[in-house]
């Protein structure tokens, strides 16, 4: 088919430049080409590396589901701590300011 293409290519170029010198193509023959069993070999590689990339989307998929489920779990209780501290702050406070824990510690082992 492709033979057939090129060739009334040539015939409409010789038809242009109106010549009985014939114009010289490119067969398919002339052509270096790949043999099948190495497009096949590359088609089978990219086969592979796709369907290893689809399996780490869908594994990175179930990773991620199982994060947003951790932190809606999560945000709940930290929500929960940040009021523990406040609690704890206002308890642990002397004159009516909270002291962090590590100088109230500190203040503690050094009487």
């Amino acid at each position: 088919m492709l033979q057939i293409k090129l060739a009334l290519l040539e015939k409409e170029v010789n038809n242009l430049v109106r010549t009985n010198m014939p114009v010289s193509a490119t067969t398919p023959l002339e052509i270096p080409l790949k043999p099948t069993e190495e497009w096949q070999k590359m088609l089978e590689e990219r086969d592979n590396q796709i369907a290893h990339l689809e399996s780490q989307v869908r594994e990175l998929d179930m990773l991620n589901e199982d994060l947003i489920v951790c932190l809606d779990g999560k945000t709940s209780n930290t929500k929960a701590d940040d009021e523990d501290v406040a609690e704890e702050e206002v308890t642990n406070s002397k004159g009516g300011k909270p002291i962090p824990f590590t100088e109230e510690a500190n203040a503690t082992t050094s009487l």
